[in-house]
């Protein structure tokens, strides 16, 4: 009996030490890929669109809900500027450094006239801090480069003026022609370049000069320097809308670059932010586009064309003995039923 006993003893010992031999072998599950899930701002997210600064602003965010350790949705917010937020679904890795993530699929925004092609990567750090680099494609007419159109040495610009006086309406329609030439008076050459990239560069050579302008060069003093200036658009039906990252003309560290910009084109930061309007987390203004042949024109409505004649601007542009004139209409223009004025540009 004692015997049996014992065997019995050492059976159960044995039974226990197989067991327990058995949970030490059970694979660790690594549940990490949780702890991802979050709203990422401010210094907790590092972000570029096409591989060029967004700098931190109100509503900027990245939001990443991932729903295993190889997938997640990664929602953008005031990253673009066609859509307030959109999602792109992602693939992820852990890896030494972090978790890297790379969107499984593009997503299109946008209407038809400009639709773009969104996708996103990079890497939640294991310091909790996302970087992010998205990608925009831009599909539309209106892509390409632009130069303005010169008739016979003045340039081509677009004016159509309503008022309820016939009379007045053939005087301010005679402007076309006077800014036209006052236009060639400073500048020999005007580019405008809409890259797939949804970028705008805007370029002008003054006469008597052989190196040309552009917003990117202007930011050469102070904290800012060397940092790219770009301008973006996007395109909702015979809509240009055009601007500059919000974050960035908000920063203080721009307001080094104010008497450049005073000095380039006829503004300070203070007024060139006042009449831009907040879309998407970008600070943009609404040009009217349509295409005539082989002519494009560009044209601002009334109340952008009076912010630009109240701004300053046209003084860089402007001979000063048309100065005079051009502030004498400005009366009629406030009071007129249409004012539309811009460029023809050929592509």
């Amino acid at each position: 009996m004692k015997r049996n006993l014992l065997y019995l003893f050492a059976f159960v010992c044995t039974l226990g030490f197989t067991t327990a031999c058995d949970d030490d072998d059970d694979p660790v599950v690594d549940e990490s890929w949780k702890e991802l899930a979050s709203t990422y701002d401010g210094n907790k997210l590092a972000l570029t669109l096409n591989s060029s600064a967004l700098f931190a602003t109100e509503g900027r965010s990245v939001e990443f809900t991932p729903s295993s350790a190889t997938a997640g949705v990664v929602k953008l917010n005031n990253a673009i500027p066609d859509q307030a937020s959109v999602e792109v679904p992602v693939t992820m890795a852990k890896g030494a450094d972090g978790y890297t993530f790379t969107s499984s699929a593009t997503k299109a925004v946008g209407e038809t006239a400009g639709k773009s092609t969104i996708g996103v990567e990079g890497l939640i750090a294991t310091d909790g801090k996302l970087t992010a680099n998205v990608t925009r494609t831009v599909q539309s007419e209106v892509t390409g480069l632009f130069k303005l159109n010169y008739v016979q040495n003045v340039g081509d610009v677009y004016v159509d003026i309503v008022t309820a006086d016939p009379a007045t309406n053939a005087m301010l329609g005679s402007l076309a022609p006077v800014i036209g030439g006052a236009l060639a008076a400073k500048v020999s050459a005007v580019t405008v370049d809409l890259s797939d990239k949804g970028t705008m560069t805007p370029t002008w050579t003054k006469v008597g000069e052989t190196t040309p302008t552009t917003l990117a060069s202007i930011p050469t003093v102070g904290p800012m320097f060397g940092t790219l200036i770009n301008m973006y658009y996007s395109v909702a039906g015979d809509k240009l809308m055009i601007g500059l990252d919000k974050g960035l003309l908000t920063n203080p560290a721009m307001a080094a670059i104010s008497p450049r910009l005073q000095e380039k084109i006829g503004m300070d930061l203070q007024t060139l932010t006042s009449m831009l309007a907040d879309v998407n987390g970008f600070l943009m203004i609404p040009l009217t586009f349509k295409q005539e042949g082989s002519l494009t024109t560009f044209y601002a409505d009334k109340a952008l064309v009076l912010k630009i004649a109240n701004s300053g601007m046209l003084t860089k542009f402007i001979p000063e003995n048309l100065a005079p004139m051009i502030n004498g209409m400005l009366p009629l223009l406030q009071s007129a039923e249409k004012v539309n004025i811009g460029l023809r540009f050929t592509k």
